[in-house]
């Protein structure tokens, strides 16, 4: 379980920063990846890391979305499970 939390987190951490970088990309018309990187292969592994951690995070949505699991949909006053224990929300 630990090992999928700090893959999410990681999927996350990049989602963000191209998020970032695009909103720099929009705004200032300044690319920080290849600023930082230039314009070689290893910015296309950043750009190609982006673009599957962004495949990560909506696969991990449409699963936890069918299984339940989904924190967003818990109303107020459900149960939940917390460590084997029911929670109440």
């Amino acid at each position: 379980m630990k090992h999928c939390i700090l893959c999410l987190l990681g999927a996350t951490a990049l989602v963000l920063i191209g998020g970032l970088n695009w909103g720099l990309v929009g705004l200032l018309n300044f690319n920080l990846v290849e600023a930082l990187l230039g314009k070689g292969k290893l910015s296309r592994l950043v750009y190609m890391l982006v673009g599957l951690a962004s495949v990560s995070i909506i696969v991990f949505l449409i699963v936890c979305k069918h299984r339940s699991h989904y924190p967003l949909t818990a109303s107020r006053g459900s149960q939940m499970s917390e460590g084997g224990r029911s929670v109440k929300v």
